[in-house]
């Protein structure tokens, strides 16, 4: 089927969903805080070519840097952004927030050719009727108000063999603390690597539920946050290895976190993959469709990276070819598609002449979701968490990415004009060695001992000394032409730290400027990547060899299925904010907020409220001692 014809300018506002009353989502505006159409949409549909009275006066349609995808130019700041699509959008926030809503979000009727089929019980109550119970008060009976057919929500408990439960906890606390899996499988005195495996689901889906309880409780509003927060936003690159010899090339999948930086309590963390979809069936539909040549904001599956948009984006082993020979090649990929009944049809073909066969990341399961779209999506879950809790005030510190910066405006809009929402930007040398780190350190220690004999305040502490330093700089006009302050209190974590404000209120009084560019850092949440990879096995890096080359490195303890990347995170985030205690205070970081009053052992996660299983005692077989 030939690409239809766009009629719409800019894509619809869209609805998502998490628990509750759905929301808009409508992020194709301007994202520069100051300026008169900030926040303000701009025109969907098409007007008139040339001067006409539903011209968009606000707006006007350009394109990206590279000329790939259209964007929308502010005609009062000058301000460029892509344009997205919201219905993507709404997509991805949902997938982020699945692990939330309640079991009656995950049955739906499943009558063929029925006009409720697929359509959940939680997100269409009215479609359904309540119809009793099955045995027990527990698994509540819907009715499908269509076919009349029930609909029975289990919520039976997870549950592996007998012989294996008693050995969870020690299988648990070895994954949380970097043993690998063939050394857990001998250690714990597992049969066999299945066994393994079984037990990692289920130690997946009780941390999972101890997620999506306490997230839920922020979201409702059972459960309250600090009026005042600051966060630490980052992503992080993790590698899967890769699944088939044609494809010799490591996969990179990234994870986006949410730290708060008083506690190191993480209230957010995900992985840009999505499980539930299939590769080939994704990019056979989106053939069909002609979204393969389509622009991206405009297709059906705009969230994710389909067969040939690395080689559209330059980022393929094809990024020397030209911008014509690359459309050309993708054309010929989604003509491959179309006739294809299954991946093997397209695994190996030649789509350049002299290029070698299509090297695209296609995963063993699931799809990749494109950064931006995952980005958007983790903000809009966090501002919901945020408004559940009760949070009046924020302060965000990331990284200088254009597309966490852009992602920060679209969903904070409203606390940002309302000066409840402060953006800043840290940036530092990361690939400084520790010998340079000890002596910036202690050149920074100097400095701050020097300002105090100067200003004879020498009975400050570090925290009132850095701000007093801030201060005298703000005073001064010791920001650059493009904004950075360079920081006075720098980490051996964060080295030549520099922070910059991008949602500045020249209004507010000085002091309380002071005080949010000294807490503007990253630190906690690069100490939670630190973790992710010290404590996981599957997650280090990777170790290089002289021999070895930089684009085809083995990771010899990634996994191979992209799953494994997702379920390893949600387990290290429970484990994270209720198991592991910090040195100096012997406090988990759900006990510095006042959630728990004691640190959770690997058996509360995996039994709470339950017997915890213990191992059988054996009778010792042997023969008697003769008189």
């Amino acid at each position: 089927m030939a690409s239809r014809p766009r009629t719409l300018r800019i894509p619809e506002t869209a609805n998502a969903r998490i628990l509750g009353e759905p929301f808009p989502v409508q992020v194709n505006h301007c994202r520069t805080p100051g300026c008169a159409n900030f926040g303000v949409p701009a025109r969907t549909k098409r007007g008139k070519t040339g001067p006409s009275r539903d011209r968009d006066l606000r707006y006007k349609l350009t394109s990206t840097a590279k000329g790939q995808e259209p964007a929308i130019e502010c005609k009062e700041c000058r301000g460029k952004g892509a344009v997205r699509s919201n219905a993507a959008i709404a997509e991805e926030i949902e997938r982020i927030a699945d692990y939330v809503r309640p079991l009656e979000f995950r049955f739906a009727c499943k009558t063929e050719g029925c006009a409720n089929e697929g359509l959940s019980i939680g997100a269409h109550r009215q479609l359904y009727i309540r119809y009793g119970y099955y045995k027990t008060r527990e698994n509540p009976i819907y009715r499908c108000k269509a076919c009349l057919r029930n609909v029975t929500v289990s919520r039976k408990a997870p549950r592996i063999h007998a012989r294996n439960q008693s050995l969870a906890a020690d299988v648990f606390s070895r994954i949380a603390n970097k043993s690998p899996m063939r050394r857990t499988v001998v250690g714990a005195g597992l049969r066999s690597h299945a066994d393994y495996y079984t037990i990692l689901d289920f130690i997946h889906r009780r941390c999972r539920d101890l997620n999506g309880a306490v997230t839920r409780s922020f979201l409702t509003g059972e459960r309250h946050l600090p009026a005042e927060m600051d966060i630490a936003l980052d992503s992080q690159s993790l590698m899967v290895n890769w699944p088939r010899k044609v494809q010799r090339r490591t996969v990179e999948m990234t994870s986006c976190c949410s730290v708060e930086a008083t506690s190191r309590f993480i209230l957010e963390l995900d992985v840009n993959h999505d499980p539930r979809f299939d590769p080939f069936d994704v990019n056979h539909e989106s053939a069909e469709r002609g979204d393969m040549t389509r622009k991206e904001a405009f297709r059906r599956y705009a969230r994710f990276w389909l067969a040939g948009d690395e080689m559209r984006a330059g980022r393929s082993a094809q990024r020397r070819m030209g911008r014509r020979a690359a459309e050309q090649a993708v054309g010929d990929i989604q003509d491959a598609f179309r006739a294809a009944n299954a991946y093997a049809d397209v695994a190996e073909m030649e789509i350049v002449p002299g290029q070698g066969p299509l090297r695209d990341t296609m995963l063993r399961s699931g799809m990749l979701v494109k950064t931006g779209y995952r980005t958007l999506g983790h903000m809009f879950v966090l501002r919901e968490i945020l408004k559940g809790a009760g949070v009046e005030r924020l302060q965000l510190s990331m990284d200088e990415h254009l597309s966490t910066i852009a992602s920060f405006m679209c969903a904070f809009r409203e606390p940002v004009v309302e000066g409840r929402a402060h953006g800043f930007l840290v940036r530092y040398d990361k690939d400084c060695p520790i010998d340079e780190r000890d002596r910036l350190y202690k050149e920074a220690r100097k400095q701050m001992r020097r300002f105090a004999r100067m200003r004879n305040l020498e009975g400050m502490d570090r925290e009132e000394l850095g701000f007093e330093m801030i201060r005298t700089a703000l005073r001064a006009g010791g920001l650059s032409e493009d904004g950075w302050l360079r920081h006075p209190m720098p980490t051996k974590q964060e080295p030549n730290k520099e922070v910059r404000w991008i949602t500045g209120h020249p209004d507010m009084e000085l002091d309380d400027r002071a005080r949010l560019y000294l807490a503007a850092s990253l630190g906690r949440v690069d100490n939670v990547f630190e973790l992710t990879r010290r404590f996981l096995s599957p997650l280090e890096r990777p170790f290089y060899t002289p021999s070895g080359g930089w684009n085809q490195v083995w990771y010899g303890y990634a996994p191979y299925n992209p799953d494994m990347v997702g379920k390893y995170l949600d387990i290290f985030r429970a484990v994270n904010n209720f198991v592991h205690t910090g040195r100096k205070d012997g406090a988990t970081p759900a006990m510095r907020l006042g959630f728990a009053d004691r640190p959770f052992s690997y058996a509360d996660i995996l039994w709470p409220g339950e017997r915890i299983p213990r191992p059988r005692r054996t009778r010792r077989k042997g023969r008697g001692l003769k008189a």
